[in-house]
């Protein structure tokens, strides 16, 4: 019995090790049509959060021969609980990389996002929009670069990491208030050791949210910025979200990870703020860098969203809406500024490249 059982385990992990050595291949061949296993994405827009990626994800995906991840299909409540939650949650944006092998997914899940594009010889790409890619880690990136087929390309759209700060500051202030205020409401019931300090400043956050019920305020902004900077990045008192503030606008500390794994030239390094004065132009850009020609199909459809105004969607471009506490005033730049310029100026020696971000007002 015991053989024989062994025998029926052997089968077993020789056809896993069949079917993940197919989801490997990077071609739609008969078998991979029977089994629903789309290509593996050749165009991912790595980052950042904030910078405009999914206003350009949406004009990239315009196109008629680039395949969007289907995630919201059939099949998605049979997905591992935390994939259905934290994955794949608009489609653009997968996250496989970032959160898949954590979330009970495989390269297989993967390539099921995507359909086989049709047999007529044009050249199709999938694509993937995840632009929490750019902070994975090392190991992380050395599993993509050993996933994606050669032919893979990657872009990465940075902006002002002062003005990203502030954008992401006022998307998830809410959010950051209501953690900050649990985490120490949990420090002062368990009574860590700094729970007396918690305790201290329990009232004031409180004060600044009943202050902010009918939403944020600058001032808010101004006080947390002054308190942030001093330990910036890691801030250890503080919840990991402040750091991943800081995090995500430190671009020459992410992208030397990537570019020791993958060829320079296969890494588009974008400015958001040329991205926002002539949309047009970068999605001409990355066409090229993807090796997908333009057509007069997808032209049309360009014109159409940026007039609609969809070049700036979720953007945090257009300074003064009702979801945003106003311009961002000099002072408060100033520090940030301050903060950004030296890894600012580390991305500059990196690209060879003068992004001009330390001229702007």
């Amino acid at each position: 019995r015991r053989c024989g059982a062994a025998r029926v385990l052997v089968r077993r992990r020789r056809t896993a090790a069949m079917a993940m050595d197919a989801c490997m291949q990077s071609g739609c061949n008969a078998t991979m049509r029977e089994n629903r296993l789309g290509p593996l994405p050749t165009v991912l827009l790595i980052g950042t959060r904030k910078a405009g990626t999914t206003s350009l994800s949406e004009l990239l995906l315009a196109h008629p021969r680039i395949m969007k991840p289907h995630c919201q299909g059939p099949g998605r409540d049979k997905w591992p609980a935390p994939a259905r939650m934290s994955m794949c949650v608009w489609d653009k944006e997968v996250r496989f990389f970032s959160r898949g092998r954590t979330s009970g997914v495989d390269v297989c899940w993967y390539r099921r996002l995507y359909g086989c594009p049709p047999e007529s010889g044009d050249q199709y790409a999938a694509f993937d929009g995840s632009p929490d890619y750019l902070v994975i880690p090392e190991e992380q990136i050395i599993d993509m670069a050993r996933t994606l087929p050669p032919t893979a390309q990657l872009v990465a759209m940075l902006r002002n990491p002062a003005d990203r700060f502030y954008s992401a500051f006022n998307m998830q202030t809410e959010r950051v208030l209501t953690q900050m205020l649990a985490g120490a409401k949990g420090a002062i019931a368990s009574q860590r050791p700094h729970a007396p300090r918690m305790s201290r400043e329990l009232q004031e956050m409180s004060a600044i949210k009943a202050r902010t019920a009918k939403g944020i305020n600058y001032s808010m902004f101004a006080t947390l910025v002054d308190k942030w900077v001093p330990c910036a990045p890691g801030c250890p008192d503080e919840l990991p979200l402040v750091s991943m503030f800081f995090n995500y606008g430190m671009y020459a500390l992410h992208l030397k990870r990537f570019l020791t794994h993958f060829e320079a030239e296969r890494l588009l390094i974008l400015r958001s703020e040329d991205f926002f004065a002539d949309p047009q132009q970068i999605v001409r850009q990355v066409l090229t860098h993807v090796r997908i020609p333009p057509n007069a199909e997808h032209n049309a459809r360009l014109q159409a969203k940026i007039k609609s105004g969809e070049a700036h969607k979720n953007a945090g471009t257009l300074w003064g809406r009702s979801e945003y506490t106003g311009k961002m005033q000099p002072t408060e730049r100033e520090k940030l500024q301050r903060f950004y310029r030296p890894h600012n100026l580390e991305l500059y020696a990196l690209t060879g490249r003068d992004f001009g971000w330390e001229a702007m007002r």
